[in-house]
């Protein structure tokens, strides 16, 4: 075989009858201390080696340069550390080594750089879970083709100015879990995926160099961003920027060394009438775990190409808007137009989470900014839902510029919603007319009583229904024929029955735990028989007296 594995073996010394023809060889998890010429002399066609979990100290000076097609060598989790100098000159002998893993080492910045002299064809390196404090100029000097570095996980605290520049190849770096506080001057035109999570930064600054920066995903989460980074606006497409301590709010005055026109950046972003700063091509966005306190509007209609943002558990209390030149009353009556006024609909937005926060109400044209919407995510919040007759008489607030709830109307394109943890008490009748849900999560909302028609204009549409941990008697539950729904979970209320329309529901699985059921009717079990796969029973007062129902179940071989 041309490959072999001896992991995990308990060997102390190379295995000596291998054949010369193996291109991969894995001693995983040995207990190997050196690797010596005499071992290697006769393997010349290995292409990858892996010494990973090892106990390597030492590694002879020409024993690479006898492997001439090695391509991958991994070296992890071992004690090279030690001999640094030696070792780094024995790996720098591997002239078409393309992958190259020193990860787990205990290297300090000295001892890393030695091991990355004359390496001109590596493309992958990976140096995480180091000791790390420092990148130098020369550290990357001999290793001029890189296309992906790992540095996650050192105590990077410096980085020297221009230690990338020159690997014009680099497309992916990892900087992840080390210590950095500041980034002024970002100037990687080169790459196209940069993870700077968990450092502690507070400044990020590109140069601002416009329509050359390749940079398509960047990670800035868990840091400590007061302010939204100043950005290279051109091709990026995925920002990640949860658990900062970002707003929007223009920063007192703040010098970046060798960074002009860093406060002037700031107001562009925060600028309420049609910000300057936008990036056209960003689809995802991530500012949870933030400090927002309102919805950023005014920005994010500048972000033309967003499809999903994420808003949840910020400080948001509402998402009633100031907008410069415009009267909040210009709105009522209008409805149809509203997004000709605002001029800041999201036209690509797909998906919104604006889960845990303390959002109330919002303008009654608040959805018609986002056309193409699909899901939203309102879980933990405290939502007041809107009456066809609050939306009618337009009951606004005392400051006049939104409605003082929340409606859920005439929403075309929503499928998915989660209203979970609200301590909504009623829904109210036609709350979500003309809306077509498919998936409709109401679950946590203790106490909650539906009226008659609260789920009127759904019949059609809705597949999914979670009504868990409600605490609803029977008396509070009146769902109409829901003619496609297909899962419902009832778990942890105070049913004494269930209601008569849901006969008429395809239900393919049905949860009925924890309540106060003594029985099912045989017609509607028969009726669900037909396409029901399975159904959660525990928990609830059966009469074993009146059963029927139970074996028209079995017969039809539902998971019970």
């Amino acid at each position: 075989s041309k490959e072999v594995s001896c992991q995990y073996q308990n060997l102390s010394a190379f295995p000596s009858d291998l054949s010369p023809s193996i291109e991969k060889l894995d001693l995983t998890g040995n207990f190997l201390r050196n690797v010596t010429e005499e071992l290697m002399v006769n393997l010349k066609s290995l292409q990858v080696l892996n010494l990973s979990y090892n106990r390597l100290e030492h590694i002879d000076l020409k024993v690479l340069e006898l492997t001439e097609e090695l391509l991958v060598l991994v070296l992890a989790g071992n004690q090279l550390h030690k001999n640094s100098l030696s070792n780094g000159k024995a790996v720098g002998s591997s002239r078409k080594l393309q992958a190259l893993d020193l990860s787990k080492n205990g290297l300090d910045s000295d001892a890393a750089t030695s091991y990355l002299g004359g390496l001109s064809s590596l493309q992958k390196l990976d140096l995480s879970d180091n000791e790390m404090t420092r990148l130098s100029t020369d550290m990357f000097s001999g290793t001029p083709n890189l296309e992906v570095i790992n540095l996650q996980n050192n105590h990077i605290l410096e980085i020297d100015e221009g230690t990338f520049e020159s690997l014009r190849s680099l497309r992916v770096l990892n900087l992840a879990k080390n210590s950095l506080s500041c980034i002024a001057g970002f100037g990687l035109i080169q790459l196209h995926i940069l993870n700077l999570s968990r450092n502690s930064i507070n400044v990020f600054v590109a140069d601002e160099t416009e329509g050359k920066y390749e940079l398509q995903v960047l990670d800035l989460s868990h840091n400590k961003l007061l302010y939204f980074p100043l950005l290279p606006k051109l091709h990026l497409q995925h920002l990640n920027l949860s658990y900062n301590e970002i707003t929007f709010r223009v920063p007192e005055p703040l010098n970046v060394t060798g960074v002009t026109g860093v406060r002037d950046g700031y107001k562009d972003i925060t600028r309420l009438n049609k910000p300057r700063y936008s990036f056209p091509e960003v689809t995802d966005l991530d500012l949870s775990n933030n400090h927002l306190k309102s919805f950023p509007l005014p920005f994010l209609s500048n972000l033309k190409s967003l499809e999903h943002l994420t808003l949840s558990k910020n400080c948001i209390e509402n998402v009633s808007l100031y907008l410069p030149h415009v009267s909040p009353m210009d709105f009522v009556g209008k409805e149809h137009d509203s997004m000709s006024v605002t001029g800041m609909s999201l036209q690509s937005l797909r998906s919104l989470y604006l889960q845990e926060n303390l959002i109330e109400s919002w303008p009654s044209w608040f959805f018609k900014l986002f056309p193409q919407i699909e899901k939203v995510d309102m879980r933990n919040n405290i939502i007041k839902p809107c009456s066809a007759q609050d939306e009618a008489n337009g009951l606004w607030s005392p400051s006049g510029n939104h409605l003082r709830c929340a409606s859920f109307s005439s929403i075309p394109t929503l499928k998915y919603l989660s209203l979970h943890g609200n301590h909504l008490t009623e829904l109210p009748p036609y709350m979500f007319y003309q809306t077509p849900l498919v998936f409709l999560d109401l679950s946590g909302n203790e106490n909650l009583v539906m009226s008659r028609y609260a789920l009127a204009g759904l019949e059609p549409s809705l597949e999914h229904l979670n009504l868990a941990g409600n605490q609803m008697s029977s008396a509070s539950f009146s769902p109409p024929c829901l003619e496609r729904l297909k899962v419902l979970v009832l778990t942890k209320n105070q049913l004494e029955d269930l209601p008569s329309p849901l006969a008429c529901s395809p239900l393919e699985n049905l949860d009925i735990r924890n309540n106060t059921l003594q029985g099912l009717e045989d017609r509607v079990v028969q009726g669900w028989s037909r396409t029901l796969k399975g159904m959660l029973l525990s928990g609830n007062s059966f009469n074993c007296c009146s059963s029927n129902w139970l074996r028209i179940l079995r017969d039809a071989k539902v998971d019970v």
